[in-house]
């Protein structure tokens, strides 16, 4: 069962939100390839930051699109599930795992995860190098964007770039290297890649670690009715809103094994020389005790439909 917004008791404009999250995106234009075409544009805008579609001159965070393609051949519903659902289950590349570390659960619908896994089944890449081929085929004239759809590529090419980042530093040395990173970069890298999209993207907690990064207002009441969904057993879904022409999208951030690392119980999943370290850059840190699929936040995206 999916979280209805209007179901709690402070709905007024939430449930609006709600409303403004069915809209969907239009089908790609005439004789292009359906759902692989709108696969591509995912891959695109939200998995090349780790899975470049040329050979990357430095040292690679993520196996490439060859790889992955043959490793799912012939068993899209498999590579579905997992990009919905990353986890050590549904793995079929030989070491990924322990090469670049558990995959980051980017927030797919059903429906992208189908058009992902459609785009890498049909496409053709470099079994060397993973290079994609002829991509001018895949690139359509774009169709309209409904603005949800719009935000939630932004909200992903964001968490793409940071995550390449912080997948890095894990792989240099574990967890501790990931905090100087998140202390000193994140922010301003959330700021670089708003400037290109021409928004204004933030990460939000009712629970921060980052005290500027702690929800306020509408927001809160976002975290606070997702936290009532989930304990109920319903799933929290994306809602925007909008103002004059200016929109603002709540896109919902959940937990997974990665983020136990600096995120999950002390003593536990957080290692003692990590704790340590969160504690001198982060005095006021309130974002630990978290298990996996838990509302660690959300991105707040906020911009102008094209």
């Amino acid at each position: 069962m999916k979280f209805n917004l209007r179901h709690l008791p402070f709905v007024g404009w939430l449930g609006a939100l709600l409303l403004s999250a069915c809209q969907t995106t239009p089908p790609p234009p005439p004789g292009t390839s359906g759902n692989a075409q709108r696969g591509f544009a995912l891959a695109e805008s939200g998995c090349t930051s780790c899975h470049a579609f040329n050979r990357p001159t430095s040292a690679p965070v993520a196996p490439n699109w060859a790889v992955i393609a043959q490793a799912y051949e012939r068993d899209e519903g498999a590579l579905m599930r997992f990009l919905q659902a990353p986890g050590k289950a549904g793995t079929r590349v030989a070491g990924a795992l322990e090469q670049f570390g558990p995959m980051p659960d980017m927030g797919l619908t059903a429906q992208q995860a189908h058009d992902l896994a459609a785009f890498i089944a049909e496409a053709s890449f470099d079994p060397a190098t993973g290079t994609l081929s002829d991509a001018d085929r895949w690139r359509a004239e774009p169709a309209d964007v409904a603005p949800l759809e719009q935000a939630l590529n932004m909200a992903r090419a964001t968490k793409s770039t940071l995550g390449k980042q912080l997948m890095a530093a894990l792989a240099s040395g574990g967890a501790v290297h990931a905090v100087p990173f998140c202390n000193e970069r994140a922010i301003p890298l959330t700021d670089s890649v708003s400037r290109s999209l021409n928004a204004r993207i933030r990460r939000v907690s009712d629970r921060p670690r980052n005290p500027e990064n702690r929800a306020l207002g509408a927001e809160w009441d976002y975290l606070k009715a997702g936290h009532a969904a989930l304990a109920s057993g319903q799933s929290v879904e994306p809602a925007i809103t909008k103002s004059d022409d200016q929109y603002t999208a709540y896109v919902p951030i959940l937990t997974n094994a990665m983020c136990l690392q600096c995120h999950g119980a002390l003593g536990s999943d957080v290692q003692s020389e990590t704790r340590d370290r969160i504690a001198a850059a982060y005095p006021s840190d309130e974002a630990t005790g978290y298990s996996t699929n838990e509302l660690r936040g959300m991105w707040v995206v906020e911009f102008v439909s094209k």
